[in-house]
Order: structure tokens, then C-alpha cells, then sequence
């Protein structure tokens, strides 16, 4: 149980999961973590993202319906597979 706990938290925020209880664990859809994250974050709150060059495009296209502002930048390591989203 403990090692697939730390191979779920070793996949960053994909892996964010609801539990209901006794059902089924099922993951989350990212679009609802953005929306609760913005009613969170507002009105001149912000969040720092760091992942895949590929999630960080996906959040940041979502991003723009809740009228966010993002920049993109690389990492401190400038590998290409990684960004961070402000």
C-alpha cells in the first residue's frame, strides 16, 4: 500500500484523485481542480505549477476561460520535458 501511495504522489498533479468512501477511487478531471482552484485563488491570488512541457500547455489553454494571466517558463535545470506555469 505504501509504495503505490508514493508511486501515485511521484505523478505529480495528474494524479489527483477524488475518494467517495467505500466506491471506487476515480480521478479528478483537471478542469474542476482549475475551477476550484480559482474560486480559491481569487481575486489576486496565483499559483506556481511545475510539470510536463505537455500538462503545462493543457492547463494553460483551460486557464484562459477562467481569465487567467500565464506565463510560461522553463526550469532552473532548462530541460525542455519540464515547465513552470505562473
Amino acid at each position: 500500500m505504501k509504495q503505490s501511495r508514493q508511486k501515485e504522489e511521484s505523478k505529480g498533479a495528474r494524479s489527483i484523485r477524488t475518494d467517495t468512501g467505500d466506491a471506487p477511487v476515480r480521478r479528478c478531471e483537471m478542469k474542476y481542480v482549475l475551477l476550484e482552484m480559482d474560486h480559491i485563488l481569487r481575486p489576486n491570488g496565483y499559483a506556481i505549477i511545475r510539470e510536463s512541457s505537455y500538462f503545462v500547455d493543457a492547463i494553460a489553454t483551460m486557464a484562459k476561460v477562467t481569465r487567467w494571466s500565464c506565463r510560461k517558463e522553463a526550469t532552473e535545470y532548462g530541460v525542455e520535458k519540464e515547465k513552470i506555469l505562473i
